[in-house]
């Protein structure tokens, strides 16, 4: 590489402490000297330190606390051998990896509203499906909504939507091996900018993250 930077962003799984290695980069060939951070938002990031060699597996326990989950991987090349811009990385994986279920406001619940519509429920009959394969697990449960109204309206009403996602799914999966909460951002964590309509509608979302236990 020439001193280059990659950043990798997960969008249907995320990064999570587990026991041993997290994280694994492969690169055909030697692995040259990479610095590798890791990230909740892509704003603020961790530093995990040096990697090299063909193949390695990173341990993210001495950096995070338990539970915690970061959604980007930045890798920054050290050396300049090959004559190829970037991190020279061919493959990269969570280990640790959370699933994470993004499912749309509207089929859920009717405007400003937190009881689930039908369709709703039908919705979350599939999604159980996808939980009860891991067997066991940390299921945390988000609620996030637009910039329409006010901060502490939204914020009521993200937490509300979270514990009825959160309520259904416990009926529908009716194991002791999971271990669930409820939380409600609001507006505080977009997907997107709040300047249209259909990323209005984007950000309008609860979101349903299975952590491996």
């Amino acid at each position: 590489g020439l001193g280059g930077t990659l950043t990798i962003r997960f969008t249907d799984n995320a990064l999570v402490d587990v026991n041993g290695p997290d994280l694994y980069l492969f690169e055909i060939g030697q692995l040259e000297p990479t610095e590798l951070e890791i990230s909740k938002d892509g704003k603020t990031w961790i530093k995990v330190g040096k990697i090299d060699g063909g193949v390695a597996e990173v341990d993210i326990a001495p950096f995070v606390n338990q539970g915690e989950l970061y959604y980007y991987v930045r890798l920054k090349d050290l050396k300049m051998d090959s004559g190829i811009p970037g991190a020279d990385v061919d493959a990269i994986a969570a280990i640790g990896a959370a699933m994470r279920l993004n499912l749309d406001s509207k089929v859920l619940f009717d405007t400003g509203k937190s009881q689930l519509k039908p369709e709703g429920i039908e919705a979350l009959k599939e999604l159980a499906k996808s939980i009860e394969v891991l067997k066991r697990g940390n299921v945390i449960v988000e609620g996030h909504t637009d910039d329409v109204g006010s901060t502490d309206t939204n914020k009521k009403l993200s937490l509300a939507r979270a514990k009825s996602v959160s309520a259904e799914l416990k009926k529908l999966i009716p194991s002791t091996n999971f271990i669930w909460k409820e939380r409600g951002f609001g507006e505080d964590k977009p997907l997107v900018k709040n300047d249209t309509e259909e990323n209005k509608a984007k950000n309008r979302r609860v979101e349903v993250l299975v952590l491996p236990n």
